[in-house]
Parts: C-alpha cells; sequence; structure tokens
C-alpha cells in the first residue's frame, strides 16, 4: 500500500455499524486540533482524543516526551480559541504560524508540486470537460463565479491564480506585497473552492483516473483544513458558548532509551522471514534491482519509540471503561500501517473501538511495541506477511503487496505453528535482547 492509496479500515468498520456522521464529524474537529499543534517536523507527530470518563477533557499526545515550547503552543493555540473575538482563519493561524510553519510550507509545497506534475494532464481534462452551468460547477462562494468566462476557461484562471499563489511560498519568509499568513489563508481557501469544483471532484472519483490527478485532489484537502478546518473549530466552540474543553498532555511514561539491533541489510530481513539460506543469490539480484538503495542507508540500530495514538489508547483505556463505544482520534499525520494494525486487533483484543481517519500504509523501523503480548504478536505476524507479499511481487508473481490480512475479524495472519517463535522473538524485544 503506498501514499496514493491510503486506506482506513476503521472509518470503514463505522461505517458498517450505521455510527458514522456524528464519529466523523469528531474526528475532523481532532484532526484540525492536532494539525495545528505540530511543528511538521518528521518525528513530530500529534494525536487527540476526548477524555469522555468524567469531565469532558481533551487529550494530547506526540510520539516523544513534549517540550516546554509544545505546552505553551497548545495554551496559545486553546486560548485563541477560545476567544470570541477571533471568528477569521487568519487569527488562529496567525498564533500556529511560527510554530507550525514548518508543516504548513510542506503542505503548500507539496500541493503546487502535484499541481505541476499534473498539470498537463489537467488541461487535456479540461479541452475534453462536459461542462454544466456555472452554479453547479463552482462553490456559491467561490470568487471564480465573478469571472466573466465559460465554465472552462473560469476553471482554468483559478488554476492559474492558485499556482502563482503557491510558488515559492514561505509563511515565515519576509513577504511582498501582501502579508505571508494573509497568503496562506487565501491559498488554503482557494483550494478548498477548487476541491469542491464539479470538475475537481468528477474526475478524482473516476477509478481510471490517473494518480497524479487524485494525488493533487489528496493535497488540495490538505491544505483547505486549515481554512475549513479552523472554521469547523469555530463552529464547535459556539455550539458550548465559547467554552473549549480543558485540555492536558497525556504523561505517559518515557520511552525506553536502550537501542535495539536489528539486520545488517533488507536481505537479512528477508532470509530470515521466508527461511532462505543467505547463499541464494536469486533474492540478492531482484531485490537490487527493484529497491537499488545504496546499502549505507540501511540503518541497523534503532530506538524503539511509542506513536502518539497508541499512547492515547494506553493512557484512556487503562482502567476505565468507555462511554462512548466509538473513540476517534485526530492525527496530524495519517496512521503508519503499524499502527493502523495495532489499533485494528487492540480493538478486537479489548472490545474496543478506537478508529483513526486512515492510515498512509508504511512502516516506521522504529515503531515501538507495546508490552501487549496477544496485540503486538498479531502486528509483527501481519509484518511478516507482508515482507512475505513483497517478495512474492518481487519473484514476479505481478501483485502489489496487499494488506487484505488487517481485518477486523480477529483471525491471526500467520500459521499457527509459528505464533511460538514470534511470542519468544516478543519476548526477547521485550527483554532490550538483539
Amino acid at each position: 500500500m503506498t501514499d496514493s492509496d491510503g486506506r482506513d479500515l476503521q472509518a470503514h468498520l463505522i461505517e458498517q455499524d450505521g455510527l458514522g456522521w456524528r464519529h466523523r464529524e469528531e474526528m475532523k474537529l481532532l484532526d484540525v486540533i492536532a494539525l495545528c499543534l505540530t511543528t511538521g517536523q518528521s518525528h513530530d507527530i500529534v494525536a487527540v482524543a476526548f477524555d469522555k470518563r468524567h469531565i469532558l477533557t481533551i487529550a494530547l499526545s506526540k510520539n516523544h516526551a513534549t517540550s516546554v515550547a509544545d505546552r505553551e503552543q497548545a495554551s496559545l493555540f486553546f486560548n485563541a480559541l477560545s476567544d470570541p473575538n477571533n471568528n477569521r482563519p487568519i487569527d488562529i493561524i496567525a498564533v500556529i504560524a511560527t510554530y507550525s510553519g514548518m508543516n504548513m510550507n510542506k503542505r503548500v509545497r507539496k500541493v503546487a508540486e502535484s499541481l505541476n506534475n499534473a498539470r498537463t494532464h489537467i488541461t487535456a481534462l479540461l479541452d475534453q470537460y462536459n461542462a454544466g452551468s456555472r452554479d453547479t460547477e463552482f462553490h456559491p462562494r467561490d470568487p471564480v463565479l465573478s469571472f466573466e468566462l465559460d465554465v472552462r476557461e473560469s476553471l482554468q484562471r483559478a488554476l492559474d491564480k492558485f499556482s502563482f499563489s503557491v510558488k515559492d511560498f514561505d509563511i515565515n519568509g519576509p513577504g511582498g506585497r501582501l502579508d505571508p499568513i494573509m497568503m496562506f489563508v487565501a491559498a488554503s481557501q482557494a483550494a478548498y473552492y477548487l476541491m469542491k469544483t464539479r470538475f475537481i471532484q468528477s474526475e478524482a472519483e473516476k477509478p481510471t483516473g490517473l494518480p497524479s490527478f487524485q494525488t493533487f485532489q489528496r493535497r488540495l484537502a490538505k491544505l483547505a483544513q486549515y481554512s475549513r478546518g479552523i472554521r469547523r473549530l469555530f463552529t464547535y466552540r459556539d455550539r458550548l458558548s465559547g467554552q473549549i474543553p480543558p485540555f492536558r498532555w497525556i504523561d505517559f511514561p518515557l520511552d525506553d532509551p536502550r537501542s535495539v539491533k536489528i539486520s545488517q541489510s533488507p536481505l537479512d530481513v528477508a532470509f530470515r522471514v521466508m527461511e532462505i539460506n543467505p547463499a541464494s543469490t536469486e533474492y540478492g539480484d531482484l531485490f537490487w534491482q527493484c529497491y537499488p538503495v545504496p546499502i549505507e542507508h540501511w540503518i541497523t540500530t534503532v530506538t524503539p519509540t511509542f506513536h502518539a495514538e497508541m499512547r492515547l489508547i494506553l493512557s484512556l483505556d487503562s482502567n476505565q471503561e468507555s462511554i462512548d463505544s466509538v473513540r476517534p482520534i485526530g492525527c496530524s499525520k495519517r496512521s503508519c500501517l503499524c499502527c493502523w494494525h495495532w489499533i485494528n486487533f487492540y480493538n478486537v483484543a479489548h472490545g474496543t473501538q478506537w478508529m483513526t481517519a486512515s492510515s498512509h500504509g508504511k512502516p516506521y523501523m522504529n515503531w515501538g511495541l507495546s508490552g501487549d503480548i496477544l496485540v503486538d504478536r498479531e502486528v509483527v505476524a501481519a509484518m511478516r506477511l507482508r515482507v512475505c507479499d513483497v517478495l512474492e511481487w518481487m519473484k514476479g508473481w505481478k501483485r502489489l503487496p496487499s494488506d487484505g490480512h488487517a481485518s477486523s475479524s480477529g483471525s491471526s495472519p500467520y500459521p499457527e505453528d509459528q505464533e511460538g517463535e514470534i511470542d519468544i522473538e516478543l519476548e526477547a524485544l521485550y527483554a532490550g535482547g538483539d
């Protein structure tokens, strides 16, 4: 599973249970809060959930111990959100711009790159597009409606203006004729109007659509999340008569600082999983053809880290019974593959229904085991099966790696006769072994 086909098993389970709308709205609120509290650094992931066990509280966690700056920024953000005089996205974005500037710049840069990659394709699609009336093609507040042009020309003009607004953008730069914060808000709002056009929506939904176009549509949504999401937070605040629930950071035990040695090369992993003789060159030649990455880039020692979603669940679920059966978690970045599996297996093992919005489908080498052996064993087995899938694909079976084994059934994705071997490996890892 790649960045272009991230899946959402937890949300799928919500829809199956008929509990979707309220929890999806709650998850959108939590996602925006997490978005506003992340710096954008690769390791800086924020997870947010409502703690409904006693007094409603907003629980926050990160992939690492929080710093003084993290706590101060959270106070500034929630104070700004609670202020009834703040009613425009720019009022909040001005508060988070310095702290979250890296993430904001990243979202603008990626949408600019995706538009550049898809532009030729978009132009060709516009030439063939069967446009409807202007009222059906655009959001009712879209400024493009003021253009005295036909629909195709209006769309082309909107794309041109958007492309110019996101080119070489820096939220904390010196600025020119316009203030960078105002430019960011304008770009975020323009992204929202573009993604709401009938043209973008209809083309992105086509099963035969090009990945470059779908990537552009998805990145529009990510940039639009700032303006549209903050407005959603204002609506939530006003519904509560301005009383935003108090927040707290999860004081989760610090990660084990001990490092863990892993295989000396990617091939060692393959040989161990498939029980292949290392002397065999079949997989070696195939591997380096499929993944021409210099061996010096392979990391042989990692320090395991508990990811933010796991910290929330393990803290909020301890010795307490959930009031709400479905528990949405907002994340500043889509859950990794290991967290996605872990949440699903945790739900099966403990009768809970924790949910995140989606997964980007990528595993991380320093993902830390939780200590819940029943759940961890399933995640390790799922990762083994993933390696097997990749190796089979490499052999020319012409099928992409699958995550179909990550289901809600609770069945193990690995044969029972090897579960004991997995348990032994887990015990060694819990003990800090190699």
